[in-house]
């Protein structure tokens, strides 16, 4: 959805363009902040409704305007530069497919005998939970993608051979400092440590980064652009499949950004280059930097409240662990492995949902009890 791949290009405007244009980067970092703030919308509506509903199969869709409104065709895939109302407004954060709902009304619910209430509070606590969920999903997605202010430690290149029936297979990787590298071949390591060969010999991968820092007015300091541009001499992975491309792989390369405390973590990831030991992707990556203005709880959900805002005391908060470290833990996270640190996150998410609508001890919003 947000994985706006660019071909690789110098970043100077063309004659004639404006100085301030945006990139495709910039543009993702809007949309994404703007459908966190849309979305927390819905979670705090969802709160404020005044009976519960019973809505079954109804459906969240999201969507933004990439076309020509914002679009600079002459500039090399770099958006024009546009009033960032404008862009917001083009952020679509809509309910549909209604299916089985129904709309009911505060006379309609005093209406129903008691199972029918409780049966319609049941059913809004499993939906307000989906949003909640959705809401807590693109917030994390921006704090580890669009949320560092601090600076990226590593970026890793590895190599997997696509397989649509089975898990991917690893074909290996390289992890390297983030910092300008002009086009360099590196050979590709195994888990352990040891190259990686291929029937011609040794395997590599062929890549770049550079350093593209944004004008003044920009929302971001600037980013990292990694180039993913070829490898050589892979190994193949699907020489046991007859029929099927027998002594070739499907390759592509899932690019990890890792911060340098360690504690953000994003991926991208390349087209798959089908049968194929010695894949060009020539496909360009971007790994943000963040300012610290725009980093902040109150400025990815949108509300000023969050300032304000104390968890409950619980054992599961480590000593020494920020706030949004707790609420947004990464995938790649090692306390994130035994379930905790998720659920944990999405209970202090809804905790701050609770207290930007002012409704801690609503009914509504209270764990149902076991019977």
């Amino acid at each position: 959805f947000l994985d706006l791949h660019s071909m690789p290009c110098s970043g100077a405007p063309p004659p004639g363009a404006s100085s301030t244009r945006k990139s495709p980067i910039e543009l993702a970092e809007v949309v994404l902040n703007e459908i966190c703030h849309q979305l927390v919308s819905l979670s705090v509506a969802c709160r404020k409704a005044a009976v519960p509903q019973k809505w079954i199969g109804s459906s969240v869709a999201l969507g933004f305007d990439e076309q020509s409104s914002f679009l600079d065709k002459v500039g090399g895939g770099l958006f024009a530069e546009q009033d960032e109302a404008d862009l917001r407004l083009s952020v679509l954060v809509k309910i549909f497919d209604w299916g089985r709902s129904e709309l009911c009304t505060m006379e309609e619910f005093a209406k129903l005998d008691a199972e029918q209430q409780a049966d319609r509070l049941h059913y809004w606590r499993l939906y307000t939970g989906g949003i909640d969920r959705l809401s807590w999903e693109a917030a994390r997605t921006y704090r580890h993608r669009f949320g560092n202010c601090r600076g990226w430690g590593t970026v890793q290149l590895a190599v997997f051979d696509f397989d649509s029936h089975t898990s991917d297979d690893f074909l290996g990787q390289v992890t390297v400092p983030l910092k300008p590298t002009a086009q360099v071949t590196q050979p590709l390591l195994k888990a352990d440590g040891s190259p990686v060969r291929g029937k011609a010999g040794p395997a590599s991968i062929t890549f770049g980064i550079t350093w593209q820092r944004f004008a003044k007015g920009s929302r971001l300091h600037g980013t990292w652009q990694v180039v993913v541009v070829s490898a050589a001499n892979l190994p193949s992975a699907d020489s046991c499949w007859t029929g099927r491309g027998l002594g070739l792989s499907d390759p592509f390369v899932i690019v990890k950004a890792i911060s340098d405390d360690g504690v953000l973590c994003f991926t991208q990831r390349t087209c798959v280059k089908v049968k194929n030991l010695n894949p060009v992707w020539n496909e360009m990556f971007d790994i943000p930097l963040a300012l610290p203005e725009h980093s902040c709880l109150e400025e990815l959900i949108g509300s000023k409240q969050a300032a304000s805002f104390t968890p409950i005391p619980s054992k599961d908060h480590r000593p020494g662990m920020t706030l949004k470290t707790a609420m947004f833990p990464s995938l790649e996270h090692v306390f994130a492995e035994d379930g905790k640190a998720e659920a944990y996150g999405i209970d202090l998410w809804k905790q701050l949902l609770n207290h930007i609508c002012g409704r801690h001890g609503s009914m509504l919003l209270q764990p149902e009890r076991k019977r």
